[in-house]
């Protein structure tokens, strides 16, 4: 058998990164201080004041990079003691920052190896080091338009908290000592907090409460969770002004909420109203390799069970979790589950196509969608006294974190592309179903089709010449401000929505190192030059 030695590089830096002295103290222990560490690093984001377009990029790599080390302790620390020392451990902190710094740079090995693997790129081994001379010759403004341009493709993201506005009720409920503090919940401050937060959450929510799992419906699940952020977010912002007015370690010790499962139970049906048994399916749901999940994400599952009755609550994990995405990747994984998703996905398109809907008429022009033969026209904007139409093909799918799901989501997304160009030759070969049954127009109409997702336009890799793909908002956005669908649809096709580079973002080489191991990948820094 000939070896392979870009695959036994892979192996190796595996291994090297599954070292840590961590794995030798007990699993509790380190589980906890690594979510612990995590929370230092984001509050010193604040506590540096990192300007807000770079804040994104700083909580995007420490959630992307936080999966690594708590799924290795999860896999191969069997060392139980049911006892917690709640105290800043200088060898514990260490080890546990230069794991979490290892961690980003082994994310940028892990996505390396899987594009590798899916023939993305080309790889090669040169001693210790990975050449990975492919991506320079890469463009990456698709890259970058997912990155700057969030969400639903509206660049201002909306409401964001103001802790003055909740500083004076949540302090008087805190109580501390020189290194750790509690909060002392009760329904009056949790309905405060809970009302507060849910200020951010406005537009952030698109899938109906009553949509129902095996379990529990999306708004149950949607209630506990709020609950959850809410509480977190009193607990971070508690710690933050408590650290701001000189408290010793910044507050540490208290800064991860370890609850006993059953107390947590217990307030959340207190808090809620929600039934105890179904509260306890959605904990056992998001408890970090529950429901069988054999590769567990914190990011999708953001409690960790510390094997000691006690669950962790990372406030920086919850705080910046989008919800809906988050279930809808976890039903995803579930066998039992997956056949629940692949319904509500089609479902969520309906959605999506009725929301176009209504923003549209309120600009006077028309809409049509319906089937033509071997595909369907999803959604057409259509404006009759100017002879313009442009034809949807509509994507929503789950948006990517990680590498996986990008490759995953890029075939979808490549098949959309597909859907468009049968769409648009129907239209060259004046197909008949299409121009008068389906659009109602003639052949002279300014005819134009593209793609439009809901949160993720792909790489470079799924781009097409003749199909645009855009985030569907974006272009919603564009025509109300234009107020024409001409001038428009000519913004579309000729791609003036992407970033420039230079201009809007810079791509910067990012050098790799992993014990003995060398390589380099990239990253886009956003701003103006």
């Amino acid at each position: 058998m000939i070896s392979d030695p870009v695959e036994n590089r892979e192996n190796e830096i595996d291994d090297a990164f599954n070292k840590s002295h961590l794995l030798d103290i007990s699993y509790s222990q380190g589980m906890w201080t690594v979510l612990s560490v995590i929370e230092d690093y984001y509050l010193k984001i604040f506590i540096d004041q990192i300007p807000d377009e770079q804040i994104y990029i700083h909580i995007d790599v420490l959630v992307n990079s936080l999966t690594y080390p708590l799924r290795s302790i999860f896999n191969n620390n069997k060392t139980l003691d049911k006892r917690i020392d709640y105290k800043l451990i200088n060898d514990h902190y260490q080890w546990a920052s230069d794991w979490i710094d290892d961690a980003k740079v082994y994310d940028n090995f892990y996505t390396i190896f899987s594009l590798s693997r899916k023939k993305k790129i080309s790889l090669s081994v040169r001693g210790n080091k990975i050449e990975t001379s492919d991506w320079k010759k890469h463009p990456h403004e698709y890259e970058a338009y997912n990155r700057l341009i969030r969400k639903d493709g509206i660049i201002n993201e909306g409401k964001i908290l103001d802790p003055n506005a909740i500083e004076w009720e949540l302090m008087r409920n805190v109580t501390y000592n020189e290194t750790r503090f509690s909060l002392n919940l009760n329904p009056k401050l949790v309905k405060f907090l809970v009302n507060n937060y849910s200020i951010t959450l406005d537009g952030r929510y698109a899938l109906p409460d009553d949509w129902k799992t095996q379990y529990f419906s999306f708004g149950e699940f949607k209630k506990i969770f709020t609950t959850i952020q809410a509480i977190l977010y009193g607990r971070f912002t508690a710690r933050y002004i408590l650290a701001m007015g000189g408290m010793k370690e910044l507050g540490y010790s208290s800064s991860v909420w370890v609850i006993k499962r059953a107390e947590l139970i217990s307030r959340l049906q207190r808090y809620t109203d929600v039934d105890i048994h179904i509260i306890d399916k959605i904990l056992s749901y998001l408890t970090f390799g529950g429901e069988g999940i054999r590769h567990p994400d914190i990011a999708i599952q953001p409690i960790i069970d510390l094997k000691n009755s006690s669950l962790a609550l990372s406030p920086f994990m919850w705080i910046n979790s989008n919800v809906e995405r988050n279930l809808c990747v976890l039903l995803n994984q579930i066998d039992k589950d997956k056949a629940l998703y692949s319904k509500l996905t089609q479902e969520k398109e309906s959605i999506l196509r009725n929301d176009i809907e209504q923003s549209v008429k309120t600009l006077a022009y028309d809409v049509e969608y319906g089937k033509i033969d071997d595909t369907d026209v999803d959604i057409a904007i259509i404006d009759r006294v100017n002879k313009v139409c442009v034809c949807f093909e509509l994507k929503w799918f789950i948006e990517p974190a990680e590498i996986r799901e990008i490759i995953q989501r890029s075939e979808e997304l490549e098949k959309g592309v597909r859907q468009a160009e049968k769409i648009r030759q129907k239209f060259i070969t004046s197909d008949n179903k299409l121009i008068k049954q389906v659009l109602n127009i003639d052949n002279k109409y300014n005819f134009y089709v593209a793609v439009g997702s809901k949160n993720w336009i792909g790489h470079f890799d799924v781009q097409s010449k003749d199909i645009p793909i855009i985030k569907i908002g974006h272009f919603i956005q564009k025509l109300k401000d234009l107020g024409s669908l001409k001038l428009t649809a000519e913004w579309l096709v000729n791609r003036e929505y992407l970033p420039k580079e230079y201009v809007d973002y810079s791509i910067c080489e990012i050098p790799l190192e992993l014990n003995i191991f060398k390589s380099s990948w990239y990253g886009i820094k956003p701003g103006t030059f």
